[in-house]
């Protein structure tokens, strides 16, 4: 008896996961061509000057670029920068695994003029400028720093048997910035703050914020400790394409297994889409990702 309730349980969730590709594909057939909308809001970075955390002075010269162009390439929501000790010492902590940006910092330096003819009345000393350089982390890559006037209501609200789902997937989950994604040397998750999610035309923010951590997590079960997932043998340089339809599928039938949407949402044809486009060479793509997905919620 217990054999036929497994053997049950399994071809119903089965069933449930091939309802579910069977309706994106044919959503992908006929899905408009307006693109993936991103379910959570990524502020435009303030270009104006960057500016110390700490000390609250603004950079000059080259920095200003630098940073600003760092800020624009990690769509960082804040001009503000400080090193790992500054930033320690206002009570927040750099996280793990983020990368620093280079500073210059010119410091007038008196010197001894030796060529000098003071009898001519030329100053004994002069002024140069010494160049330094090190490292500083903008507001978005630490934690326990609150950005001055940011908003902490958010529209995401917890459904309780998806947070004991994700709780025991044996993976960290961490929040904080405008990004998501996960880190395979440090194996963690990284999910932007919860009052960035925002309702769509096609999801609420709940939704979307489930979506978003479900595809990250279908990431996480191809780690070399889990399914060790290595798609580049047949698809070569169309394999991280692949991880991503991957990725996406096992988002949908999560929310379908967590009963977090009535349906598949057009989000997720939308993003797939995308990657289809780009794997267009082999048809069978969106086919092997699907078996590909329903070995990670096997896991």
């Amino acid at each position: 008896m217990t054999r036929n309730v497994k053997s049950s349980t399994t071809a119903s969730r089965a069933d449930v996961h091939q309802a579910v590709t069977d309706r994106i594909i044919t959503m992908l057939e006929t899905a408009q061509k307006n693109g993936f909308e991103m379910p959570w809001c990524r502020p435009g970075v303030a270009h104006s000057r960057p500016t110390n955390a700490l000390t609250k002075q603004r950079y000059h010269g080259i920095n200003i670029l630098c940073l600003w162009a760092t800020s624009d390439a990690c769509n960082f929501r804040t001009g503000l920068w400080a090193t790992y000790k500054q930033w320690q010492e206002i009570g927040a902590q750099v996280r793990k695994g983020e990368k620093a940006t280079p500073i210059v910092f010119y410091k007038p330096l008196e010197v001894t003029n030796e060529k000098a003819d003071v009898a001519a009345g030329d100053d004994p000393t002069k002024i140069i400028r010494m160049v330094r350089g090190y490292w500083g982390f903008n507001a978005d890559q630490v934690d326990g720093y609150a950005l001055p006037g940011e908003p902490t209501d958010t529209l995401v609200k917890r459904i309780e048997r998806a947070e004991r789902f994700f709780a025991n997937i044996g993976v960290p989950i961490r929040h904080g910035g405008t990004r998501a994604f996960y880190r395979p040397s440090d194996d963690f998750i990284q999910m932007p703050d919860l009052h960035l999610f925002r309702d769509t035309k096609t999801s609420t923010a709940t939704e979307g914020y489930y979506a978003v951590l479900g595809h990250e997590a279908g990431h996480a079960t191809g780690h070399a400790s889990r399914l060790k997932r290595d798609l580049s043998g047949r698809f070569a340089s169309s394999a991280y394409g692949m991880e991503e339809l991957v990725a996406e599928l096992t988002s949908a039938n999560l929310c379908a297994d967590l009963a977090i949407t009535a349906q598949p949402r057009e989000d997720h044809a939308h993003y797939i889409a995308n990657w289809l486009q780009a794997l267009k060479s082999d048809k069978t793509a969106i086919f092997a990702a699907a078996a590909a997905a329903n070995k990670t919620l096997d896991r």
